[in-house]
């Protein structure tokens, strides 16, 4: 588990860093203030529950990844090739979702911030699935109680991050 735990790290690093590349040149080319977020945003657990189950669509296929890897023999041709596959998908999706919130906090600074007291919440459990996967990439069996746990920290992240978005975000019911 202390090995998943250092990869979560470095996948958390890597997703920092993709945030910044898209905050950097926002921050640069922003001369102008940026308007001041407005508008209602979520309105109850209707909206924490749609939050939840997107967020989870993307961790659960990260982890259905790590668990057939786990599962397969790591030189036999099959597991190369979701390894290949996986690699890029998970890189070119997780890199523009990133690059987009760093963007964002770019051109609305603090603002933002204010609008966003989720995303530490989604990120780590983002980090975390990424951690199980970069476990099982590198040949390593995951064990059950190893994926069982990640997805456990997974949901506990998840939905605490759903309910930030839907009542401590402008327009919630905070």
């Amino acid at each position: 588990m202390t090995v998943l735990i250092g990869r979560a790290r470095l996948a958390a690093a890597l997703l920092a860093v993709a945030t910044l590349a898209g905050l950097l040149p926002a921050l640069v080319l922003n001369h102008h203030q940026a308007p001041v977020l407005a508008g209602s945003h979520a309105s109850g657990l209707t909206d924490a529950a749609g939050y939840f189950t997107t967020n989870a669509s993307t961790a659960a296929v990260i982890l259905i990844v790590a668990a057939a890897l786990s599962a397969m023999r790591p030189s036999s041709r099959w597991a190369l090739m979701l390894r290949a596959i996986a690699d890029v998908a998970l890189a070119i999706a997780l890199a523009v979702a990133f690059v987009q919130i760093g963007v964002y906090l770019g051109s609305y600074q603090l603002q933002a911030l204010r609008w966003l007291p989720h995303l530490p919440f989604e990120a780590g459990a983002v980090a975390m699935a990424l951690g199980a996967y970069l476990e099982a990439r590198s040949a390593r069996r995951l064990t059950g109680g190893m994926l069982a746990g990640t997805v456990i920290v997974v949901v506990v992240l998840l939905t605490t991050a759903a309910l930030l978005e839907a009542f401590a975000t402008p327009g919630g019911r905070a």
